[in-house]
């Protein structure tokens, strides 16, 4: 609902009238001049700007969406910064313990060879 207090909201929508009128006028034949039809609707906005309904952005309001988007902005980098700090340990984790289950094979191999060598040494005796 804030939108439609908004003064850059109307300006915005003024020249997407006149682009819109321009493609009928263009489909039925008939033409519009463009700056009557802009000049209409900043009209009215200024109107509507003297008896309050709509609101001029200060230079104040500017700078505060900025620095809000770019307080967004980095909040969003810090997250992928995040999210590849956890991608990374995990693929290192995911390493270790194949590591470890190579480590742990082995040595199961080698108990399993140690023990048929003893197999034939009693055999043997």
């Amino acid at each position: 609902m804030n939108r439609f207090k908004d003064y850059r909201f109307w300006t915005a929508l003024a020249g997407a009238v006149v682009i819109l009128l321009n493609a009928l006028g263009e489909c039925f034949g008939f033409s519009v001049d463009n700056d009557l039809v802009s000049g209409l609707i900043m009209a009215v906005a200024g109107i509507l700007v003297v008896f309050g309904v709509v609101s001029k952005p200060k230079e104040n309001q500017n700078e505060e969406e900025n620095k809000s988007d770019e307080i967004d902005e980095n909040a969003e980098d810090k997250s992928d910064e995040i999210d590849e700090s956890k991608s990374q340990k995990y693929n290192e984790q995911i390493n270790q313990e194949e590591q470890n289950a190579c480590q742990d094979e082995e040595n199961i191999q080698e108990k399993d060879t140690q023990n048929e060598e003893q197999n034939v040494q009693d055999e043997n005796r």
